[in-house]
């Protein structure tokens, strides 16, 4: 795996997650390799799902959620445009994806990563021409 990469949410919580003893592991390498690397990508979408996420099942305070989330904006951060919200919803309907998994799709494309690291999508599937990779499979 070379190249600019699109890391998704969950990669992020499982690296914070103690109860993750498989995936936490996995998770930190990965991001410190991407972070030693200068190719990791997030979007705004990554960080405000982060939060949520962080906040839910981890039950960080929101003061916590905010350092991780600096520590998150070393990467490169692309914001959503209309278009991809727009591109989302057709790519949702053509695939069967959720709205939310087609927009992280979209923004990885439209920021020119070749690669999406995530569990949520079917590992080795491209679309738009961005392979997905599961670490954790």
């Amino acid at each position: 795996m070379d190249g600019r990469t699109f890391i998704d949410t969950n990669v992020f919580i499982y690296a914070e997650d103690e109860d993750q003893v498989d995936k936490r592991p996995v998770a930190r390498e990965l991001i410190q390799q991407l972070a030693r690397e200068e190719r990791g990508v997030v979007s705004t979408q990554v960080l405000m799902e982060y939060v949520a996420a962080a906040r839910r099942r981890l039950r960080l305070s929101l003061a916590q959620c905010r350092q991780s989330v600096l520590l998150m904006c070393r990467f490169e951060v692309v914001l959503i445009r209309p278009e991809q919200v727009l591109g989302a919803l057709d790519l949702a309907g053509t695939y069967s994806l959720s709205h939310w998994d087609s927009l992280i799709l979209k923004s990885a494309a439209a920021s020119g990563c070749r690669v999406l690291i995530t569990e949520d999508l079917q590992h080795g599937q491209t679309i738009e021409g961005v392979t997905v990779h599961n670490p954790f499979a």
